[in-house]
Formats: C-alpha cells, structure tokens, sequence
C-alpha cells in the first residue's frame, strides 16, 4: 500500500515539474518572440498613441542613424511623457537612437550642442543638428525632417496681384498654411515676378494662391518658361474675371477655367450654405488623393475645372476632386437655380493635375533625369485661409499636393492631428446633482450601511 502511494505521488510529482518546466519553456518562447517581434496595439479613439502616417513614412525612409538628445533633469516628471513618444520613434525605426541627458551632469555635452535650457529636444544626423521646438510629435518631426534633408526644398509665394497674405493671421489670411509648410521642412518666401528676368534658380514650387488682378505679360511669359523648363505651379483661383493671358496659359497645358460658380444643395444638409460644395469623389490612383477614402473637404466660393485634350503634347490630366452629380456651375451671377442651356450639370471637376515629361532638344546627350513639368490647379483659394485650412481634410489635400509638385511622393500622408481635447460640460442642475450624490447622498448610504452591520454585530 505504501509502495503504491509513494509511485502514485512520484508519478504525481514528476507530472508537476515537467508541467512547471514545459510552462517555463513556453514563457520563455513567448518572451523571446515578443521581444524579438514586439507589436503594438492602440485602442484609444482617436489614436493618441501612435504616430501619424507621414511620421511613419518619414521614419521608414531614414538612411541613416539619426540620434535625440533630450537635456532633461533626471527627476523631470515631463521626461516620463516625452520618452513614451520616443519609444514609439523607436518601435517604428531601429535608426532611432534615444538619450537623456541631465545637463547639470553632463556640462560637456551640454556646452556641445549649445543648449541653453533645460528641457531641449536636440536631433543629431552625421554632423548636422536641428532643435525641436517643442517636446510632441509634429516638431520632433520636423526637426527629423530638417536633419535628415540634404537640402531644403524651396516654396515661392507669388504676389503683387491680390493673393492671399501669407503672414494675414485674419479670416481669408493664409498664416496657417505658412506654418505648416514650415513644419514640413520647407524654405517658403514671397517672390514678385514684376522686377525679373526669370524664375529663382532654386524654386521647388511655385504658389499662385487667388490672384484678383491682372499679370503684367512679362510675368505670364516667366511662368510660361518655368513650366517649359520642367516646374512646377500651384494654382488656386477663384470665381470671377481672370486675366486672359493667365487663362490662355493654363489652356495650353490642357486645362479650361470655366467662368462660373458651384452649386452644390446637398451642402445645406451638411450644415454650410449653396456655394461651399463638399467633395468626397477622388482620384483613387493618384499620389496626392490615394489616401483620402471618407474623407470630405470643403471648398468655399468655387469654380469648375474641364479638360482640354492635346495629346500631340503628351499631357496626362487627372481629375484629382469632383462634386457630386447634384452639382452643377451656376453662369448667372444672380442666380440660383439650374438652367441646362447655359449651365454645366456635375459631377464637376474642382481640382486637376497636369504632368508633362519635360522635352530635350534632340542634339542633347544629357543622361542626367531631367524634371517632369507638374501642376495642379484648384477652383477655389479660400479652403485654405485660416478658417477652412484645418477644416476635414483640407490641410491634407493642400500639403499633399504641395509634396507631390514638390517631387516628394513618400511625404504623401496623412499629418498629425492636434491632440483631441475632452470635456465634460455641466449644466447647473447636473453640477448639483453630482455634487449631492458623489459627496452626500454615497458617503451618507455608507455610514448608514457600516451603523447597520455594527448594531448586528454589537
């Protein structure tokens, strides 16, 4: 009996340790392979613990190493919040490389890099540096941006006919564009055509953003040229007289300004007003829409977009927006109301791009890749003022095209998002309910509960 007892317990007991063993194996394989190939998981509504599309792209392009320096003291509470967001950099790319530095301990290093004051955000590639502005994603980014580009990218902002005011921080102002455009990592400036020969050598792109008077014909002729050459334009125009020589221009790189204005009645439901039409319809195959499944952008006081076909010029045209098939463009300055003699029934294009493989004269034996000519064109300059610019996905769709004309496809994205603010909002009555429940009414019911049991208990 007690030779069966004691191989009843050994067998027990041996089942025990192999089970503890074989449990210990298997932790050790899970651990080994989630370290080996960590992931992770964001299940908060508007994903404030992930990084945004374009940082991705950014991060997963990077050559080279790129080190952050942050000049924390060792008992700053902020630098528990900053080195979350840096291990999310570093989840992403294993060209991160992360170090916190208390500069009351480190004045070497400190004196290195010329930091002033506590709480710099320094990013290192090779011999070159950039300070982040500030300790969140948008400008980490972009210090990334900026030490990671060999050179800056130059924007140039036409003016002397009525555009937009690039610094205006008013309603139709476009200080908000200036600002992400510089976040993006771009050089920007104002440039008048009036006084020059030609276009700056170093113009990436060039912005015509609402202009309301007429080019003298030298300008025209500097643009015409630009283009010829391989550059490239941003134009936004708005409903009303156009200069003809500017019109005759677009013409012959395959696009007509129409003379009317956008009707759109569905945008009365969505809460805006006839001439604001909202566009849902994109180019799914284009680098600057690709990205903008159930996405609206909203475009205030606009014009229609048609396609003139020359196909001895080898223009390619895509319509990059359309309205919807309830749209039409309005001709009649005091009208409202379809005419289907004079008026142009949607869906109707607001946006359109133009490429052209830039022509080489036959005797050239360059083998050097020369520029495609690109432009895009927009019926409307207002969805980017400071009112509608960060309005659904209009901040998208500029900076999109910005990077497309600007030859940088792989900072086609989605940007971050400011951090969503949540609030609860009371009224008077709520407010004293809550008061009288979380404060009297819970702690009353929890004494009267704890006297009960005590005179059971006595």
């Amino acid at each position: 009996m007690n030779t069966t007892s004691k191989k009843r317990q050994w067998i027990y007991g041996s089942h025990a340790i192999l089970f503890l063993l074989l449990s210990a194996v298997i932790l050790a394989a899970v651990n080994y392979l989630a370290n080996a190939h960590p992931k992770r998981w964001d299940l908060t509504e508007y994903k404030e613990n992930s990084l945004s599309d374009q940082t991705i792209k950014i991060l997963s392009g990077l050559e080279e190493p790129i080190k952050i320096f942050c000049f924390y003291k060792n008992d700053d509470s902020d630098a528990r919040s900053l080195k979350s967001l840096l291990d999310i950099y570093q989840y992403h790319s294993d060209k991160v490389e992360v170090e916190f530095v208390d500069p009351d301990l480190s004045p070497a290093l400190t004196e290195k890099y010329g930091v002033q004051t506590y709480q710099t955000i320094m990013v290192t590639q090779g011999g070159r540096r950039e300070r982040a502005a500030l300790p969140n994603e948008s400008k980490i980014t972009n210090a990334i941006l900026r030490t990671a580009k060999e050179k800056d990218k130059h924007i140039y902002f036409l003016e002397g006919h009525g555009e937009h005011d690039l610094a205006g921080s008013d309603q139709n102002g476009y200080a908000e564009v200036k600002k992400a455009i510089e976040t993006d990592a771009y050089q920007i400036s104002l440039l008048s055509l009036a006084t020059m020969e030609k276009m700056p050598d170093d113009c990436s792109v060039l912005v015509i953003a609402g202009p309301t008077k007429d080019f003298f014909g030298s300008e025209i002729q500097i643009i015409g040229d630009y283009l010829d050459q391989g550059g490239r334009v941003f134009l936004l125009i708005d409903p009303g007289p156009i200069d003809q020589n500017l019109s005759e221009l677009i013409i012959n790189w395959g696009v007509q300004i129409e003379n009317d204005r956008i009707i759109d009645p569905l945008s009365v439901m969505r809460g805006a007003d006839f001439f604001v039409p909202v566009v849902e319809t994109y180019d799914p195959f284009h680098a600057v829409t690709k990205d903008f499944q159930n996405v609206y952008t909203v475009f205030p006081l606009a014009r229609s977009l048609r396609v003139m076909t020359f196909a001895d010029k080898g223009l390619m045209c895509r319509k990059l927006a359309q309205t919807g098939q309830g749209t039409w463009g309005e001709t009649r300055s005091d009208s409202i109301f379809y005419d289907e003699e004079s008026d142009r029934i949607g869906p109707l294009n607001i946006a359109m791009s133009v490429e052209r493989q830039r022509n080489l004269p036959e005797q050239s034996e360059s083998d050097t890749t020369l520029p495609n000519t690109r432009m895009i064109i927009i019926g409307d300059s207002d969805f980017a003022n400071n009112v509608y610019f960060y309005q659904h996905g209009n901040s998208d769709f500029f900076m999109n095209a910005l990077s497309w004309l600007a030859g940088e496809e792989d900072l086609i994205s989605v940007r971050a998002k400011e951090p969503h603010e949540r609030r609860l909002n009371l009224t008077i009555l709520q407010a004293q309910l809550l008061f009288w429940l979380s404060v009297v009414l819970i702690p009353l019911m929890v004494s009267i509960a704890g006297f009960i049991v005590w005179w059971i208990k006595r």
